[in-house]
Order: C-alpha cells, then sequence, then structure tokens
C-alpha cells in the first residue's frame, strides 16, 4: 500500500495526481473528505467498483455513494433534476450532506445496488474536491471494513485494511468525523435517512416539509460502527446515567472502559478506566472524535466499553444515532 501525504489545505498537485492515475487505472485509493475517509474508485467502472465491495466486505446490495467536485457532474450521474432541487444542491454543496436523485442509466447497477436513485455528494474538503476535479466522479462509501467504526485518519484505514489497497492519499484528520447526512430528494417530499453534521434543526429550516425515517437508508439492515468489545450505551438524564452505570459495573465485576463526558468525569469512582470523549455543553467535541475514541479503546485490554449517552439535539442527535447502532445493549 503506497502512502501519499498532502498537505489538507493546499494539497500538491503532482501527489495527487499520482492518485488521480490510480484510480483511473482501475485502482482503490483512499482518501480524506471533510467526514470520513473513502474509499474511491472510478464510478464509472463497475469492475473497480467490484473490488471495493469485496475489499469492503461490503453487502452487493448497499448502494456507494458517488463524490462530485462541481455541479456540472450531476448532469452525469441523474436525470429529471428539477430547477427547484438544482438551487437546493446549489445551496448545500460543497459540504457535509448527500442527496438521493433519480439516475441516469448509464451509470453502473452496481454503484445503485441496482436501484433506480443514485446517492451524489460534493465535498468541501480541499483534498477530495482537487482529486474529483482530476479523476471526475468518484465513489467513496467510508474507508473502513463493513460494520466497523467510520475511519477519521489514515491510520485507521491502515488498521482495517494493512496492504489490500493500492493506496492512501493522508490529509491528516478529519473535519467532521461523522458521516455526511443523507437526504432522499427523489420523492414528493424531503426523507432525512442518515442524520449527520448538518443538524436536523437547520435542515428544517431549509426543507419545512422534511420527513425523518432513518431506517428507509438501504444500509439499515446491516450492522455498523460495532466494536469488537461489547459496547452498552447508558440514556437518560445525567444524574440517570451515572446511577445506572454506577449500578451496572457493581453487579458485573467486569474489566471494562467508561466513555464518559468533561462534565461527568468525577462522578465515578478514581479507579476507574474512563476516556473523556468531550464536552457535554460543546457536542461536536464529542461527534469529532468519538469513533478515533471507539477504536483506541477497542484496542484496551478491557471485555466491555461502557458508554454515556448525551442529549439527543443538535449534533447529539447524529452521535446517539451512530451510538445507538454500535451498542449490543442500550440501557434506559
Amino acid at each position: 500500500m503506497r502512502i501519499l501525504k498532502v498537505d489538507p489545505l493546499n494539497p500538491e498537485d503532482d501527489i495527487l495526481k499520482i492518485a488521480s492515475d490510480m484510480i483511473k487505472n482501475g485502482k482503490i485509493v483512499a482518501f480524506p473528505t471533510e467526514t470520513v475517509y473513502g474509499l474511491g474508485a472510478d464510478a464509472f467502472n463497475p469492475s473497480a467498483v467490484e473490488k471495493i465491495f469485496r475489499i469492503k466486505k461490503r453487502p452487493t446490495g448497499n448502494p456507494l455513494i458517488v463524490h462530485i467536485s462541481k455541479i456540472e457532474h450531476v448532469n452525469e450521474l441523474v436525470e429529471d433534476l428539477d430547477i427547484r432541487r438544482m438551487k437546493v444542491l446549489e445551496r448545500l454543496w460543497p459540504g457535509p450532506i448527500t442527496f438521493v436523485l433519480k439516475k441516469r442509466s448509464n451509470l453502473p447497477d452496481i454503484v445503485t445496488g441496482g436501484l433506480n436513485t443514485v446517492a451524489v455528494r460534493m465535498p468541501s474538503h480541499p483534498v477530495s474536491i482537487a482529486l474529483i476535479d482530476m479523476t471526475g466522479p468518484i465513489v467513496a462509501p467510508s474507508a473502513n471494513l463493513s460494520g466497523r467504526p467510520s475511519p477519521t485518519k489514515a491510520q485507521h484505514v491502515i488498521d482495517d485494511f494493512k496492504d489490500e489497497l493500492d493506496a492512501i492519499v493522508d490529509g491528516g484528520e478529519t473535519i467532521f468525523g461523522l458521516e455526511s447526512s443523507v437526504i432522499d430528494l427523489s420523492g414528493d417530499h424531503p426523507i432525512l435517512i442518515r442524520p449527520g453534521p448538518i443538524t436536523i434543526e437547520r435542515l428544517r429550516n431549509i426543507f419545512p416539509d422534511l420527513v425523518i425515517d432513518v431506517d428507509k437508508i438501504p444500509s439499515s439492515s446491516f450492522d455498523h460502527y460495532m466494536t469488537k468489545k461489547p459496547l452498552y450505551l447508558f440514556i437518560g438524564t445525567v444524574e440517570k446515567i451515572v446511577k445506572s452505570i454506577l449500578s451496572f459495573v457493581e453487579k458485573r465485576k467486569k474489566n471494562f472502559v467508561l466513555l464518559c463526558s468533561e462534565e461527568t468525569k468525577n462522578m465515578y469512582p478514581d479507579n476507574f478506566r474512563k476516556v473523556i470523549m468531550g464536552s457535554r455543553v460543546r457536542p461536536f467535541s464529542i461527534a469529532k472524535r468519538i469513533f478515533d475514541i471507539m477504536r483506541k479503546v477497542d484496542k484496551m485490554d478491557v471485555d466491555e466499553i461502557l458508554v454515556e449517552g448525551i442529549e439527543e439535539k443538535g449534533i447529539g442527535f447524529t452521535v446517539m444515532d451512530r451510538l445507538r447502532r454500535s451498542a449490543l445493549r442500550i440501557f434506559e
């Protein structure tokens, strides 16, 4: 596996050209976006796309997101896009949001899982924009083994794939640390099928008729964000969470690590093994680090991972969506 280090703000063209040429030749190259690292292949090369499914161990019925760098790329992928929807795309792109739209027939079925729609995103990360500019539309699911926490650093990608990839463009840590919001615009009403960095409150200002249906996303039936160690999630008021964890630990008598907040770390005994997720009053600090922390504690010599839930509003709604999916059991 080739490691191509670039300046995340001003990526070097000569280095990106190496990655772009590899993708054009059917190779698989991981690269950073502002959300998480993606596993990139030419969107119009079915054999290259098939490699992604095989390497990730991803079910083939699980569609991929096509990443673009300019609005003109939409016309290569999408049909029946009216002016109203186009204005929405132009308003929110580039950024951490994906839209599901009616696909053109020239797009390989393997990209869309055989559906008549395609998920499209224009990232804002300088590395991904420049790479796609050189290459054209790139499919880029998260660069992790299917079911594992998403990668926010190049090392996470290396940990999952070792030498199975052709290259990684190392642009440092990602900005948001969570995957993009996904909104289905293929029907009469916009449907949020995956929450992401753009909060529901802000999305409702843009889409007053927004429907939330996180079970509609095709991947909802598959495991996501799973740690190798069992993860238990505790939700409720802060007082209830602390009380539940103390009771759980007393009964279990197992070796554990606790993921807690800055505000609650002193509410537990000193002998508890604790990792601070971030601050409850600054939930973006938790969102940015949660996948990285999950991967780190999964390597610890512990039997179980205990996690405090946070308030499910703003970015907290997205964080809790990921934690709920990763938990073996939820204590309410």
